[in-house]
């Protein structure tokens, strides 16, 4: 919500009983929620409720205070300790999310909550949710992620309605109770992070109704057993960071499957069964931290649109991928040399082989640039001169993205060149020539600042502002990597340049002829704090009579390419988002 928007709502829920704060439907200036609560003047209108007081240690609260709020829905509660009797909890609670919880275990007279839909109680001190059997007829969605000294789950037979279990980094946790295979609504089964959990029960693999199971960062999860093909109605299976050696042959069974990701713990041995080719309907596969020297044919996965191989460390070969390909990512392949031809690859969008250093080229990469947007090529020191010529002058994409390869030079084929990192351009007549854009390129060097001993590559990035007459500016933003991975400084050494190439079309510019075009390259304030990028030569090119490709901005990952447009001492503000 807009901050205008919500600073309206407070206003118009004040003004009923502006001195009555307890006769207000929310709550949430903590000075009014401690009045209340300490005066316990909350009355039924009081619909909900937030408490939280930074600036003490975990505050005490009575239970009583709560008792005349009949119509409370939302209780938020972040380090809170609450005494007295649970009783005094309205009964027409909905959400409770208590964070912090000091409980050792749910106390029975807690659970008389017929309308409680979504129970909330991380980073706590249970140690038991609660003893035996408890029924919440309503409840959907259980979190107690963050419960660190949480060693079983609790005991789920009597929550019918139950979609959603989330035990995510429950370090402890150990056991998962058998009911959780009775569960005829369950949908949504969230273990990241559960390091000392070794298995599920057999009777969880009998579920019909079980759609998404993550099991990432369950590092002493060791298999996944022949029953798994009889969750009928799975359609993501997460398990990156397991002890997990094995895809049970009963996978090709599962033919809801979309997302399959088996990355594996210190990149151990997965034995790759060839009945996985019969899973149609996979769009998403994950096989990174994975020992393979070459991976399976994958041709027969019509439907594949994404497959991660990232830090296969071993392998040397790729092939038979799907034509129907849209996101490859392979970076730090070390010893990654052979690729496949990509003639056939018409839907290719993305490719990444950053860091494999082994790779000379991808066999007819050229012919598959007019379906692409990105290309990440960086630290790729073997890559043939004639490879990425071939690449640079058949780009046509134009926008978010781009091309990113080692280099520290501008070609010979463009025609401004300037060291540093700004140029002017003036437009020329066209002569009959229909004027299709600019195409833009940079080399740089980036690494983070000495103030930042962890930064995100995807946060160093060159950026084109371009200003045209000193009227309008238009931005092309784009990153010099999408990889979302923390690197530590005494790890990074850069001794060469990387270069980027892309292209903005005049549907964007708007040029004519005889405009002064000034461009430049830097990184953004907001960054400069933990990456530093030095921009050493820039080239661009006009490009005439060739058809430029708008891009979709279909793309995976959470990457955005922006474009903004304003008058000259405009406000950025209102600049439009693409």
């Amino acid at each position: 919500m807009h901050d205008l928007l919500r600073e309206m709502a407070k206003l118009i829920i004040s003004e009923k009983s502006p001195r009555h704060p307890g006769e207000w439907s929310r709550l949430w200036n903590q000075q009014e929620v401690t009045d209340v609560l300490r005066d316990k003047s909350g009355t039924k209108e009081v619909e909900g409720l937030v408490v939280d007081f930074p600036d003490l240690l975990s505050p005490s609260i009575s239970t009583e205070a709560f008792a005349n709020m009949k119509k409370l829905r939302l209780l938020q509660l972040y380090d809170v300790q609450l005494n007295g009797e649970y009783k005094h909890l309205p009964k027409e609670l909905i959400w409770l999310c208590w964070e912090r919880c000091p409980l050792k275990s749910i106390p029975d007279d807690f659970f008389d909550q017929p309308r409680l839909v979504i129970l909330e109680i991380t980073s706590s001190d249970l140690v038991q949710v609660w003893e035996g059997s408890k029924l919440l007829g309503s409840l959907k969605i259980l979190n107690l992620s963050h419960c660190n000294d949480l060693k079983k789950s609790p005991d789920l037979s009597n929550l019918p309605s139950l979609e959603e279990l989330i035990l995510k980094w429950c370090e402890s946790l150990s056991e998962i109770h058998p009911s959780i295979g009775h569960l005829k609504k369950l949908s949504l089964v969230n273990l990241t992070g559960c390091e000392n959990l070794i298995s599920l029960p057999g009777e969880f693999y009998k579920s019909k109704s079980v759609q998404t199971l993550v099991l990432d960062f369950c590092r002493q999860f060791s298999e996944l057993p022949e029953d798994l093909g009889n969750m009928i109605s799975l359609r993501v299976l997460k398990a990156c960071q397991t002890a997990i050696r094995q895809v049970p042959r009963s996978t090709v069974r599962l033919k809801n499957l979309t997302h399959l990701s088996l990355g594996l713990k210190n990149r151990t041995h997965l034995q790759f069964p060839d009945s996985l080719l019969g899973l149609d309907f996979l769009r998403n596969l994950d096989l990174s931290y994975n020992d393979f020297h070459t991976l399976p044919s994958l041709s027969g996965l019509s439907k594949l649109e994404s497959l991660r191989l990232y830090s296969c460390c071993n392998l040397h070969i790729i092939y038979g991928l799907p034509t129907n390909l849209k996101f490859l990512y392979a970076s730090c392949c070390y010893r990654l040399v052979t690729m496949p031809n990509f003639s056939k690859m018409s839907n290719i969008r993305e490719l990444n082989v950053r860091d494999s250093q082994a790779l000379t080229e991808v066999p007819d990469l050229d012919k598959s640039l007019n379906s692409m947007t990105w290309i990440d090529m960086t630290y790729c020191a073997e890559l043939t001169a004639v490879f990425m010529r071939k690449v640079l002058k058949g780009w046509t994409s134009c926008g978010y993205g781009g091309i990113f390869l080692n280099g520290n030079y501008v070609p010979d084929w463009f025609e401004f060149v300037n060291d540093g990192y700004k140029i002017t351009v003036d437009i020329p007549s066209s002569d009959g020539r229909n004027f299709e854009g600019l195409t833009l390129l940079c080399f740089y060097y980036s690494s983070p600042t000495p103030f930042s001993p962890y930064t995100r590559c995807k946060d160093c990035h060159p950026l084109a502002r371009i200003d045209i007459n000193n009227t309008k500016r238009t931005e092309l933003r784009t990153c010099i990597s999408k990889e979302d991975c923390a690197i530590k400084m005494r790890d990074v050494v850069y001794k060469e340049c990387s270069l980027w190439q892309g292209q903005i079309s005049n549907d964007r510019l708007n040029l004519q002829s005889g405009d002064k075009v000034d461009i430049t390259f830097e990184v953004p304030e907001r960054y400069k704090t933990f990456c530093c990028a030095i921009i050493k030569g820039i080239g661009v090119n006009l490009v005439w009579d060739k058809p430029m490709k708008e891009n979709e901005h279909e793309f995976d990952g959470d990457v955005r390419f922006l474009i903004q447009r304003h008058n000259q001492g405009g406000d950025a503000s209102s600049s439009s988002h693409v």
